[in-house]
């Protein structure tokens, strides 16, 4: 029997799965602050939560057979590359991998994983540090796959300044892929965790991304 892997990626603090969120402001309205290309910390609606939360995307890269088993080494290699090939090709300068960062989403991957609560770390638990992350099958997607997940939004991304950074009018549609390309975030770590059958991949982002007023692409 054929596995369908469905990849959900959170373009804000999505819930486990199929938790219901308020709506978050609209692209052409610029929030007080805005955390990384997944989290923002907007101005709340009357009777809602100070962070919003947006709804989980849908992506589904081919996945690869059998399941990928990768050195730690290999693990970082594939992550600098996809994040980096893609910053080179704009003229940015290449991401580096810092072990602290890995440490912080690993530790929230195991979290996550332990509680299978799908959600993002609050801004004060992770400060100054951005945060993107998916879930999906165990074994489906090799790193450099999961990574490309962030990369699948460019198609809606369109250079400017944050949060107008989308084609469709949604700066969330466009805010994983605004995080890799971001001119002054200078470090990435990842982490992975595989629990109960399914992979938590984190990645934490430093100086953070997707800063209203400043300009990306």
């Amino acid at each position: 029997m054929k596995k369908i892997a469905t990849v959900l990626i959170l373009a804000l603090s999505v819930g486990s799965g199929c938790k219901t969120t308020p709506e978050s402001p609209s692209a052409t309205a610029t929030p007080e602050t805005i955390e990384s290309s997944v989290v923002a910390d907007v101005p709340p609606a009357t009777g809602s939560p100070a962070a919003n939360e947006a709804p989980a995307s849908a992506v589904s890269p081919t996945p690869t057979p059998t399941p990928v088993v990768v050195s730690h080494k290999e693990f970082v290699r594939q992550i600098l590359e996809v994040h980096n090939v893609e910053r080179k090709s704009l003229g940015l300068a290449p991401l580096v991998w810092s072990p602290t960062l890995a440490d912080h989403a690993k530790a929230w991957a195991d979290r996550m994983a332990r509680t299978g609560r799908y959600v993002h770390a609050t801004s004060a638990a992770r400060p100054g540090e951005g945060e993107s992350m998916l879930r999906h099958i165990a074994g489906a997607y090799t790193p450099a796959q999961m990574a490309g997940t962030f990369l699948s939004e460019k198609p809606r991304f369109k250079a400017g300044t944050f949060p107008n950074i989308s084609r469709t009018g949604n700066w969330k549609d466009a805010s994983h892929y605004s995080q890799v390309i971001w001119p002054t975030t200078t470090e990435v770590g990842c982490g992975l965790t595989v629990r109960r059958g399914m992979d938590y991949f984190v990645c934490r982002y430093a100086p953070k991304g997707n800063q209203p007023g400043q300009k990306v692409g």
